[in-house]
C-alpha cells in the first residue's frame, strides 16, 4: 500500500494552489497524495466569514475579492486583526488539526499555507510524522509564526534561494535546506520553440515582448497598465493575460494604442511558461509564485508597487529584485513608460537576464522528492 501524504494548502490567491499542484503531480506515482485547504476545510468552525455566510463563501475568497480590487491597505489591517482573532481560538485550533491528523492518517504533512504552521508543527512531532514546511513567500514570516528554532529531525522548511535575508525571515538557524521554489517543469526548461509559441499566440516575430501578468484572478489594473502603455515610444508587442477576469478584454480593445505598438489579449491558460518564454520583460503583481515563476525563465521583472501600500508579506519582494538587479519596483504608475522606454533604448533587458541566469537556482521539485523518500523509507 502506498504511504500516505497530506499537502495542506490555501485557495487565498493562485500561488499555493499552483504550487500544491505541482507537488501532487510529482508526487502521486509513488505515494497517495490528498490536498486540504487549511481554512476553508480543516479549520471551518473558526472561519467566522463561513459561519456568518453559513457556508456560502470563505475568509479566502474575501481575500481573493478584495485582491482583485487592490484593496492592499484593507488586506493589511484584516490580516492584523485575524492574528489576534486566531490568538483567541487556540485551544480550537490545535483541536481541530489533531481531529485532522487523527482522521486522515497520513505518514508525511506538507504545508504551502500560512498561519497556522505552529500548530501542525506540534501536532506532527506529537505523533513521529515528518513535516515539511514550504513557504509559497520568499518572506516566510506568515509561515513560521509560532514554530520555535529548535531543531527536529522529522521538520523542515524548505527554503527557495541561498540568501541571507530569506533565511533570516525564515528564522532557520540550523542548517537551512535550501530546496528553490518549487515552480512547475516547464518553468525550469529553456528550450521552447519560441518561433512556434509566437505563431500559436498571432505575435509578431521581431518586436519586444511586454508580459503584463496580474495574477490568477485577475485584476481591474491591468486595464490601468494598458492604458499607460499605450503611450510607449518604442515599438513593442503587448500581452495582456487577463486570468479570470476577462470582461476586461473589451475595454482594452476600445483602447487607441500607438500604430507602433502591437496587443494580445489572453484569458486564463496552461501556457504561461510558454509566454513567459517569449517576453522580454515582465509587468506583474509581486506575488512570490509569479515572481519566482518570472526568475526561472531568467525574465527581468518590474513589480507593480502603484497600488498603495503593498501587501505586507510581499514587501520584501519589492526590495529583493531591484537590490539583485533583476528588475525594478514601480511606484507610480506614470513611471512605466519612460521605465520600458528607457530599458529599450538602453538594450538593458538582455543584461538584466543574463544577471538572472547567473543566480542560483535549484529545481525544487526533485529535491523535495529526494527528501520525502528518504523520510518515508522509499
Amino acid at each position: 500500500m502506498k504511504k500516505k501524504i497530506a499537502i495542506i494548502s490555501s485557495i487565498g490567491g493562485g500561488g499555493h494552489v499552483a504550487v500544491s499542484g505541482a507537488l501532487k503531480e510529482v508526487l502521486d506515482p509513488d505515494y497517495s497524495v490528498v490536498v486540504n485547504i487549511m481554512l476553508q476545510e480543516i479549520l471551518a468552525p473558526v472561519d467566522w466569514i463561513q459561519q456568518a455566510s453559513f457556508g456560502h463563501s470563505s475568509g479566502e475568497q474575501m481575500y481573493n475579492y478584495f485582491i482583485k480590487r487592490r484593496a492592499y491597505r484593507l488586506l493589511n489591517a484584516m490580516a492584523w486583526i485575524s492574528h489576534y482573532f486566531f490568538g483567541s481560538f487556540t485551544k480550537k485550533i490545535s483541536h481541530l488539526i489533531n481531529n485532522y491528523l487523527d482522521k486522515t492518517k497520513p505518514d508525511l504533512v506538507i504545508s504551502v499555507a500560512p498561519y497556522f504552521n505552529g500548530y501542525l508543527a506540534e501536532a506532527t512531532q506529537a505523533r513521529f510524522i515528518p513535516f515539511i514546511l514550504i513557504p509559497t513567500d520568499l518572506d516566510a514570516t506568515t509561515f513560521v509564526q509560532g514554530i520555535d528554532n529548535t531543531h527536529h529531525p522529522l521538520r523542515h522548511i524548505a527554503l527557495s534561494f541561498n540568501d541571507p535575508e530569506i533565511k533570516k525571515r525564515a528564522h532557520v538557524k540550523h542548517h537551512p535546506l535550501i530546496t528553490g521554489f518549487p515552480v512547475r517543469k516547464e518553468f525550469f526548461t529553456h528550450d521552447q520553440n519560441k518561433e512556434q509559441i509566437k505563431k500559436d499566440f498571432n505575435i509578431p516575430a521581431y518586436k519586444p515582448v511586454i508580459l503584463i501578468l496580474m495574477g490568477a484572478q485577475g485584476s481591474q489594473s491591468t486595464l490601468d497598465f494598458a492604458r499607460e502603455l499605450a503611450h510607449l515610444t518604442q515599438p513593442a508587442h503587448l500581452i495582456f493575460c487577463l486570468g479570470k477576469n476577462e470582461t476586461i478584454q473589451g475595454q482594452i480593445e476600445t483602447i487607441p494604442f500607438l500604430p507602433h505598438l502591437s496587443h494580445t489579449c489572453v484569458g486564463f491558460t496552461p501556457r504561461m511558461a510558454d509566454l513567459m518564454a517569449i517576453s522580454d520583460c515582465i509587468i506583474t503583481k509581486s506575488g512570490s509564485v509569479s515572481v519566482c515563476e518570472a526568475l526561472y525563465m531568467n525574465l527581468p521583472l518590474i513589480l507593480d508597487a502603484t497600488g498603495g501600500p503593498v501587501l505586507k508579506w510581499e514587501a520584501f519582494n519589492h526590495r529583493f529584485i531591484p537590490e539583485h538587479g533583476f528588475g525594478h519596483s514601480l511606484k507610480k504608475l506614470s513611471d512605466l513608460t519612460p521605465l520600458i522606454d528607457q530599458l529599450l533604448i538602453d538594450n538593458q533587458l538582455p543584461v538584466i537576464r543574463q544577471t538572472i541566469a547567473a543566480y542560483e537556482k535549484k529545481e525544487a521539485l526533485p529535491e523535495i522528492k529526494k527528501l520525502i523518500d528518504r523520510l518515508l523509507g522509499n
